[in-house]
């Protein structure tokens, strides 16, 4: 549930012409905001393994597809300019729909 929360918010939020950055710019940092707020969801998510023991594996699933992510991202954000980002962009929906796979476990 914290997962599917966190990750709608980030989807909900849309910069204004005026405040949106360079095209490189704004895709680096949706990109980091959406690997922060897994990361966020993910610490929040931890504690309630203790109460949904069945919550464990789904949440290592999401762990593993959020590693996977942020160092496909950490590659990508390390090239100057930023190259293609088609694989990363594969990597963040592979998380999303982790998150949501897990979300729909504790409705």
């Amino acid at each position: 549930i914290v997962l599917a929360l966190a990750l709608t918010g980030c989807a909900a939020s849309t910069p204004t012409a005026a405040t949106t950055p360079a095209p490189a710019q704004s895709v680096d940092q949706q990109m980091a905001g959406w690997l922060l707020t897994a990361q966020t969801a993910i610490e929040g998510a931890k504690p309630l393994v203790a109460t949904y023991p069945g919550l464990k594996d789904p949440l290592n699933r999401v762990i593993a597809s959020y590693n996977v992510t942020e160092a496909a991202y950490l590659v990508w954000h390390s090239q100057s300019p930023q190259g293609d980002s088609t694989v990363l962009s594969a990597q963040i929906q592979q998380l999303v729909a982790s998150a949501t796979a897990l979300a729909g476990l504790y409705k």
